[in-house]
């Protein structure tokens, strides 16, 4: 009702009100474009010196458009647009490097392609590498548990990581944690043991890698090495994996076959 007509008020700007939540909860009811374009209202009526508020509505205009993941040229051109308009118009700007960020996500994470590596070490220095996974269905999961609502995905994690044992599967966590102490204490206490890199923040060498601003909860690569799938919810990673392990490799031809289950 107060967009797009409003949108350079100055109660728009109250913390409680935080109108880009709100926005960002009913793309799917109010649909990508018309979202997008109520965004970039928003970014429009935002003062120039209140660069995260921008910036912030400016993420939201792109992913209504295209989110991460997105491989329908269209879409990821127009979201695209979005970033190189900024671009032009400031190319000495305070939003250079989140625009520079947000084009390399969109040109290449990308459904179907495949993921550029990264290198990245755990708790204990012991270097992990995504290639080292090649020819395994990988999930790569991010979370902290500084974060409360993490700490329930922990779980799932750990649940998914015993489900799956025996598969060509392998689930690498990203800890976003800062404090070593609390990563070491909690990993401890939620019994997790797949295999995790420790980032030190949230801009660690993963997170560097792939440009992540705000990281998504899980990637799912195929044994090839391919982007499947961007933050599913437990129950559809669940089988999305099952079904991406029964998938034959192109690099090795064949398929996993699931031992049958014991009868009841």
């Amino acid at each position: 009702r107060v967009l797009p007509s409003s949108a350079r008020e100055a109660w728009l700007a109250d913390h409680e009100l935080d109108l880009l939540t709100s926005l960002e909860g009913d793309v799917a009811v109010i649909g990508p474009q018309v979202a997008a374009e109520f965004a970039h209202t928003l970014y429009l009526g935002v003062p120039a010196r209140e660069a995260a508020r921008r910036l912030r509505a400016l993420n939201l205009e792109s992913s209504a458009l295209a989110p991460l993941g997105e491989n329908r040229p269209a879409r990821v051109l127009a979201a695209c647009a979005v970033w190189q308009k900024v671009l032009q118009d400031d190319r000495n700007g305070p939003l250079v490097a989140a625009c520079q960020d947000a084009l390399w996500r969109l040109r290449n994470l990308v459904v179907g392609h495949e993921v550029p590596d990264f290198m990245t070490a755990d708790v204990d220095g012991n270097e992990i590498r995504l290639s080292d996974f090649r020819g395994k269905v990988v999930v790569v999961a991010f979370f902290s548990f500084s974060r409360a609502e993490d700490r329930a995905w922990a779980a799932e994690l750990r649940s998914l990581s015993q489900h799956l044992e025996g598969a060509p599967f392998a689930l690498l966590g990203v800890n976003q944690d800062s404090q070593v102490a609390l990563f070491r204490r909690q990993w401890e206490a939620n019994d997790l043991r797949f295999e995790c890199a420790f980032e030190g923040g949230s801009e660690g060498r993963v997170a560097s890698a792939w440009h992540l601003t705000t990281p998504p909860r899980c990637l799912v690569i195929d044994r090839d090495g391919r982007l499947r799938h961007v933050d599913l919810q437990p129950t559809a990673l669940d089988e999305s994996i099952r079904n991406l392990v029964r998938e034959p490799s192109q690099s090795s031809g064949s398929a996993f076959q699931p031992s049958p289950q014991p009868p009841r």
